[in-house]
Parts: structure tokens; sequence; C-alpha cells
């Protein structure tokens, strides 16, 4: 019982952290456009920190935007999320159709537009069409071992009567 963490430490313990890595960056404002789209300003952190603090840092980077990476005063790297994938939305469109009929799989379409499964899910709304039932495939193993339990049920219930 002594181990157990209540919930309100749990909270604190992830505000701290949050000050811990407030603390880690040195950001510049002074060029930070006020008036344009929303964008982040590159924080810079040395590497050693980053070392002590990977999954923080790649946690605050769809928040907080990039990461200069610094050794020894210089820059070394920079940590960015991966650039975002345009969607076809046409091609979802027509593929949507498809699913719908269960003539195509979810996997296949992420796989050949690297749509999102939310994307689909547009794509069929807009289309006002329903998700597919899928039933799996019975093995003949399942369905005979289905069948026999089926055959006994029937027979007890013969035999109750």
């Amino acid at each position: 019982m002594g181990n157990r963490r209540r919930s309100g430490a749990s909270h604190l313990q992830k505000w701290y952290k949050i000050d811990i890595l407030d603390n880690l960056f040195k950001v510049d404002y002074s060029d930070h456009d006020l008036e344009g789209p929303m964008q982040h300003s590159v924080r810079t952190i040395s590497s050693s920190d980053v070392k002590a603090n990977l999954g923080d840092v790649l946690s605050s980077l769809n928040t907080h935007g990039p990461v200069e990476i610094t050794r020894n005063g210089k820059s070394v790297g920079l940590l960015t999320l991966p650039p975002m994938q345009t969607v076809d939305r046409s091609r979802i469109s027509a593929l949507a159709i498809a699913y719908s009929k269960g003539l195509i799989s979810w996997p296949q379409i992420a796989e050949e537009t690297g749509a999102s499964y939310g994307d689909l899910l547009v794509a069929l709304g807009l289309k006002n069409l329903q998700i597919p039932k899928v039933t799996p495939k019975n093995r003949p193993e399942q369905i005979a071992f289905f069948n026999h339990i089926l055959d006994l049920a029937a027979a007890k219930s013969k035999g109750n009567q």
C-alpha cells in the first residue's frame, strides 16, 4: 500500500516535468511574428540535455515545435516532426465506395494513400456510405466444433422434454 501513487502526485509530476523541460530550452522570441499564422519558434537544447530528456523532448515537438540541438554551443542538429503527407481526397473518395461494399480493406487504403482512418470516415460520411460489416472467415474446425456444441445442446434439450 505504501508504494501506491495517488493521481494528484502523478499530476504534479507532469507539471514538474513540463517546468523542467521549459527551463532546459533557451527560446528567442525577438524575431517571432505575432501577426502571421501560428508557428513555433525553434527552441535550443544541449545534446546532453536531449540525451537525459529525450522522451519529453519528443513529446513536446507536436505542441512546442522544432528543437535545435547544440554541442559546445554549436548547432549539431535539428529535431522536427516529419513532414505532413498530402492526401488525395478524390482517391480516398473513390476507395471509400469500394470499402463500403467490402471490396477493399482499411489497411489496403492506408498503404495506398497514406490517409488516416479519420480521413476514410470523413469520405464515407460525405458520400453517405456505411461502414462495412466485416465477418471473419471461419475455419472448418471452428464450424465443426460449433455444430458439435449445437448438436449436444439439441440432444440435451430433447432429453429434458
